[in-house]
């Protein structure tokens, strides 16, 4: 299916969507091309092939988001009025504020020079530029530039007598914007998606019978001899419908090798930092104390697990349900134990300086004298948790960058900002095992390969907004999102080549809607007689128990369990201690007797 042979063989730079979509079509053009190798500067992303054409300042350094939250910090602090955003009255919400102002910094030059400013309340117009007017002096007293306030232009030396081909241009909104801010160069041209002939998408009841036919159907494959790499699994709706795709992949015998982004926090070890802050927002409330002291994944010494266990139950004990923000708390002064209260001293003293830092060396400190003193780090070695706490220790490193860049070594709120930092950071593990590459619906659109499978193409799961302006109010955004043009063009990408497209009527979440594409120009197919019951493994279980027929290969899991089963409840027992064989001795009938009428 993929694009790239006839746009290479004119000698082409090809740009491609998403750099995922760039090395599945690298992939597939040197398997199945007669050269077999491709120069890899021929084939670029979308965001790599743009940032060719971004200013660069040798005396400047780039604004971030990291240096954006800063600064939306250092305005509030300052008593600007900004209530479109933030109501000094409830300071809980200020944290949010904070990311609100942070995530408009980059397109609102575009907002107030352009028709869109037209359309905003008048009070918000005018808070709007004082955000702007107060970030424009940061960036300039700190020595930094916003990117996206700069006009692209062609660098000198751009090579415009090779001809540069955007492909997939319709689903990146961005794509037209460039073509149009750099003049509509005749070396650079747009080449939108492909139109498929008659996509097809399969309807399911629900959403367990739509990854279990999927499923059917690639385990099929793979006992043809497809490998891994030669299929793809696309989800919309991901956060619906990861986790049981998992499991029931896991209960099939497929590997799958998830290749979305996922904050650190979602994971046990990146877990940690956000039950750290819990306690602390609690005031040390025994509910989040045994969130954070018996979360399995933390590695604590066996020595504190003792001390945990017996906390948490002098506490229960005691009914010390809650501490409290002054000292000493209601934990120091009711528990009993003297050497336990001075554990929980410590414990307390070493959670507090954490979540209180102001300084990156205090929250280093602070962090080390932690895990020193309270885990047992070997048990983390060689395991997916120790990757994932090294990446959140780095991003700790990019904190320290933003806070130098911003000529700022104290910040209140360090912690807030490194907990929303993680929370916005993706990441991926680097090391997987081989399995099918699972992808997030769109970024998985553009990918190629000789079998791909979309799930959960409902209508609002296959919608693709493009929203640029989210700290506008409803009504204006309205107007400018684009919904029907992007879910549209993905959707025609999905159904290029030979791809499954399918999509369920009910799931946990309510009813859904086949989507208005395949009701327009598509076809629908009910698939609840097509179920692949028959290359179902339980069926086949079923099928050579029962029937005494059928030549399919049991699961891992079914093989296991067989193998438990030989040595415990089929194991053929002894002849004499069979019961249900022969008949019971004469000197085990006289044992029962009666008692007062009863056996």
């Amino acid at each position: 299916m993929s694009i790239l042979g006839d746009h290479l063989a004119s000698n082409a730079v090809c740009v491609l969507p998403t750099e995922a979509a760039r090395r599945s079509h690298l992939i597939e053009y040197a398997l199945t091309s007669e050269d077999g190798v491709i120069a890899g500067d021929s084939v670029l992303s979308f965001d790599t092939f743009r940032s060719s054409f971004l200013p660069a300042y040798t005396d400047r350094l780039p604004s971030n988001t990291l240096i954006r939250f800063i600064f939306a910090s250092e305005f509030v602090e300052s008593g600007n009025s900004i209530s479109s955003f933030y109501n000094p009255d409830f300071p809980e919400s200020k944290h949010q504020a904070l990311g609100v102002i942070a995530s408009m910094l980059p397109s609102l030059l575009k907002v107030l020079t352009s028709e869109i400013g037209t359309l905003l309340p008048r009070e918000l117009f005018r808070q709007l530029q004082a955000v702007h007017a107060a970030y424009t002096e940061f960036l300039d007293r700190n020595n930094l530039f916003e990117p996206q306030y700069d006009s692209v232009s062609v660098p000198s030396g751009w090579n415009t007598e090779r001809e540069v081909r955007i492909l997939y241009s319709d689903l990146e909104s961005e794509a037209a914007v460039l073509y149009e801010e750099l003049g509509r160069p005749s070396w650079l041209k747009l080449i939108p998606t492909p139109k498929a002939d008659t996509p097809t998408v399969d309807v399911y009841a629900n959403h367990l019978q739509e990854i279990r036919s999927t499923l059917r159907w690639i385990r099929d494959l793979l006992e043809q001899g497809v490998a891994t790499h030669e299929i793809m699994i696309c989800l919309a709706n991901s956060d619906e419908l990861l986790a049981t795709l998992e499991d029931e992949a896991y209960f099939y015998g497929i590997p799958l090798a998830v290749r979305q982004g996922r904050s650190p926090l979602k994971y046990p070890a990146g877990r940690f930092f956000s039950l750290m802050n819990e306690v602390h927002s609690d005031h040390f409330t025994l509910t989040s104390l045994k969130k954070l002291l018996l979360e399995p994944a933390i590695p604590w010494k066996a020595e504190e697990r003792k001390h945990i266990q017996e906390f948490i139950r002098l506490c229960l004990k005691d009914t010390i349900l809650y501490g409290s923000e002054a000292r000493p708390d209601y934990f120091e002064l009711r528990l009993s134990n003297r050497s336990l209260r001075r554990w929980y001293m410590t414990f307390r003293e070493a959670l507090t300086a954490i979540v209180q830092a102001t300084t990156v060396a205090d929250l280093v400190r602070s962090l080390s004298f932690f895990r020193k003193r309270f885990w047992e780090e070997e048990e983390w070695h060689g395991t997916p948790q120790e990757e994932v706490f090294a990446h959140a220790m780095n991003q700790i490193e990019q904190l320290d960058r933003a806070l130098k860049a911003c000529n700022r070594e104290r910040l209140d709120g360090l912690y807030a900002l490194f907990l929303s930092h993680l929370q916005r950071t993706q990441y991926v593990p680097q090391q997987q095992d081989e399995g099918i590459g699972v992808y997030r619906w769109p970024q998985g659109a553009s990918i190629t390969g000789p079998y791909r499978f979309f799930l959960g193409l409902d209508q609002e799961g296959a919608e693709v907004v493009d929203d640029p302006f989210p700290f506008l109010s409803e009504r204006v955004r309205q107007t400018l999102m684009k919904r029907k043009e992007l879910g549209r063009y993905h959707l025609q990408a999905a159904s290029l080549g030979n791809s499954t497209l399918s999509c369920h009527r009910r799931s946990n979440s309510g009813e859904k809607l086949v989507h208005f594409y395949f009701l327009e120009e598509g076809k629908v197919c009910e698939d609840d007689e097509n179920l692949l019951l028959d290359k179902d493994p339980l069926s086949g279980e079923l099928n050579r128990v029962l029937k005494k027929e059928g030549d399919q290969k049991p699961t891992y899991l079914q093989r296991l369990s067989f193998g438990y089963a030989e040595i415990g409840s089929l194991r053929r027992r002894r002849w004499e201690n069979d019961h249900t064989r022969s008949p019971i001795k004469e000197h085990l009938r006289g044992l029962p007797y009666e008692e007062d009428g009863r056996l």
